[in-house]
C-alpha cells in the first residue's frame, strides 16, 4: 500500500523547478558569489594563491636600514578573512618612490587601500608566524 502511494507521487526535478538566475543577480559589493571578482574574466587570471577579504586597516612606519644606506617605509594592510586576518606588508623607498612622503621622520602619505572594501590580492609569497599562526603576505599584487 505504501509502495502504491510513493509511486503515485510526482517526481520533481530540482533543477527544473528552480528559477533561472543570472550571474548579475548574485553580485554583492563587487564580488560574485560564483568565485571571481566582478568585472574580471576568471579564465584570464594567472595561477597562484589568491586572498579575498575586506580591508580593515592601513598603517605605515619608517624604519632605518641596518647598513646605514637610508630609510624604508613599511606599509601594512590588514585584510579580514573568514575567519581571521591576513597582513599584507609592502616596502617602499621614499627616495625613489613618489607614492610615499616622509617629513621630519614621520610618514605623511602612503598608498592606502579603501577601508571596509573587498579586495583580491595575488599572494606571490606568504609566511605564517609559528607562534601566533598569523598569515602574512610578503610579496603580492592587487587584482583590480
Amino acid at each position: 500500500m505504501l509502495r502504491d502511494k510513493l509511486s503515485a507521487s510526482p517526481v520533481r526535478d530540482p533543477q527544473a523547478a528552480a528559477p533561472a538566475r543570472s550571474a548579475q543577480s548574485h553580485r554583492r559589493n563587487g564580488l560574485s558569489l560564483f568565485g571571481a571578482p566582478a568585472g574580471l574574466n576568471p579564465l584570464n587570471l594567472p595561477n597562484g594563491i589568491f586572498v579575498r577579504g575586506i580591508v580593515v586597516s592601513n598603517r605605515a612606519k619608517l624604519i632605518k636600514r641596518k647598513d646605514g644606506s637610508g630609510t624604508t617605509v613599511v606599509v601594512e594592510h590588514e585584510i579580514a578573512l573568514q575567519p581571521g586576518v591576513v597582513l599584507w606588508v609592502r616596502y617602499f623607498d621614499p627616495a625613489t618612490d613618489a607614492s610615499v612622503k616622509v617629513e621630519a621622520g614621520v610618514v605623511t602619505e602612503f598608498p592606502k587601500l579603501k577601508e571596509l572594501a573587498p579586495v583580491t590580492v595575488r599572494a606571490l609569497s606568504t609566511r605564517s608566524d609559528e607562534r601566533t599562526g598569523q598569515l602574512s603576505i610578503k610579496n603580492g599584487e592587487l587584482i583590480v
